[in-house]
């Protein structure tokens, strides 16, 4: 059996105070990079698809 894989978006992966130190080092790469920015995201394996009820349980972890 095939599992079923289902995505969740997580909250941000970088701070601002984060995001501001590194956005100079990947201007010094490439000088049209104005912003940077990065979310966490969740897989999760099932059996089966979740139902409704299901997903939402699985976004509140």
């Amino acid at each position: 059996m095939t599992p079923h894989i289902t995505f969740i978006e997580g909250g941000n992966a970088l701070s601002d105070f984060r995001a501001r130190q590194f956005l100079p080092q990947l201007q010094a790469i490439h000088e049209r990079i104005v912003g940077i920015s990065a979310r966490h995201v969740h897989l999760v394996a099932t059996d089966a698809e979740p139902d409704a009820a299901g997903r939402e349980r699985l976004a509140a972890l």
